[in-house]
């Protein structure tokens, strides 16, 4: 995202949507190589399912996951979404066998 977007994004947010966490923000490039990610749908405690279904793709291309440590973007806040409609992007690195 670039940072004028960025900026933007923040000021627009400030003005219409105050929030007092909102000067903690940070936006940053992370550079985690390649990876496999899905959309899982549902409820935080059947995400082991979803990583087992990523596992076996990972593998099925010829790919292993190299570590247990995944990313976890939540695409509706929990705090306000009932948990079987939860959204949340799943992601971990992985390298050619």
């Amino acid at each position: 995202m670039e940072a004028a977007f960025a900026r933007q994004i923040l000021d627009w947010l400030r003005t219409h949507k105050p929030a007092p966490l909102l000067e903690q923000v940070q936006f940053r490039e992370i550079a985690e190589g390649h990876c496999v990610q899905m959309r899982h749908v549902g409820s935080h405690d059947d995400e082991p399912t979803s990583f087992r279904q990523m596992e076996a793709f990972a593998e099925a291309k010829g790919l292993r996951r190299l570590s247990k440590v995944h990313r976890e973007i939540y695409l509706k806040d929990p705090r306000k979404t009932a948990p079987d409609t939860q959204q949340t992007v799943l992601r971990f690195q992985v390298k050619k066998i």
